[in-house]
């Protein structure tokens, strides 16, 4: 996930991504939800981004 946010500039996936991965590196499995959350909502603000980008090139 953080190799693709990346490819679309969507640093913000990418940082929480990594975060994630920390997280189970650590199992500081407490913070999970919390990073879950964030990511999801980074996420759906890169999806319009997203289908504008494959519309445009279709």
């Amino acid at each position: 996930l953080k190799g693709s946010a990346h490819v679309f500039g969507a640093e913000e996936v990418a940082e929480v991504a990594h975060r994630l991965e920390e997280i189970g590196r650590e199992e500081a499995f407490a913070d999970a939800e919390e990073a879950l959350a964030l990511l999801e909502d980074e996420v759906a603000r890169l999806l319009p981004a997203l289908r504008e980008r494959v519309a445009a090139s279709a």
